[in-house]
């Protein structure tokens, strides 16, 4: 099982993310490290053994006119981990930017993504595995712009038809909140694709992990649990 470490980048620092309250969000204390530098942050994931990074640019996502883009390069440049990046991009032309910055997965994310088209766009585009994100907040899925039928079933398959090649399930609600995943959907997800599903929000502890990789998750992003210890890599690292 994978677990994925993520940092939530806003105005040039990392964040700690919690229950998609993001104008109440404010830098991370960790145990990890004194920094709310990126790099920082990114390059002690990288000490500790992980290999892959999530990168959630809140500028981008909530549509600001702040760049993070060359914190994000200098990320890639300046450690070996594999980024997967949202930035929340809504067309597949959005993306070549990004590419060009090193960036090894791209994430496409209900709340910002203009339709299934463009999924199959930038898959067809561009050389590099996209990962759709189905992102749930309030028992509803989020989407600005997608159309139609947005129920779980529906979007997973969505997703899938247009050759995907992982899916996050990620609960904005349980993000930062310490209150375990959402199973539920999980169940839902696995039940209903073939294509790995990563999940996202509410990680608490080591049996968390287990119970997610139980159900069928092949991997987890993880921030919190991280930071505040309750996750060691050691742990990790067995599972």
């Amino acid at each position: 099982m994978r677990i994925i470490p993520v940092i939530d980048l806003f105005d040039g620092i990392v964040v700690h993310a919690v229950s998609g309250e993001r104008e109440k969000y404010e830098p991370i204390d960790s145990m990890l490290t004194d920094s709310a530098n990126p790099v920082d942050v990114a390059s002690k994931f990288e000490k500790l053994g992980f290999k892959e990074l999530y990168i959630a640019d809140l500028n981008a996502i909530l549509k600001e006119k702040k760049s993070n883009r060359g914190i994000i390069e200098k990320i890639t440049t300046d450690t070996g981990l594999s980024v997967i990046l949202d930035g929340g991009f809504e067309i597949s032309n959005q993306i070549e930017p990004y590419i060009e910055s090193g960036i090894e997965k791209i994430v496409l994310a209900t709340e910002t993504l203009a339709s299934f088209e463009e999924v199959k766009k930038t898959v067809e585009e561009y050389s590099l595995p996209v990962i759709g994100s189905i992102d749930m907040k309030g028992g509803e899925i989020m989407a600005n712009s997608l159309r139609g039928e947005l129920s779980l079933s529906r979007v997973l398959r969505g997703f899938e038809e247009n050759n995907t090649s992982e899916l996050i399930l990620l609960n904005l609600e349980k993000v930062g909140s310490y209150s375990g995943p959402d199973e539920k959907s999980l169940r839902r997800a696995v039940s209903t694709v073939d294509i790995p599903i990563l999940v996202g929000g509410g990680i608490r502890n080591i049996d968390d992990l287990k119970k997610v990789k139980e159900i069928g998750a092949q991997g987890a992003l993880v921030a919190t649990a991280l930071h505040n210890g309750s996750i060691e890599y050691d742990q990790v690292h067995e599972l």
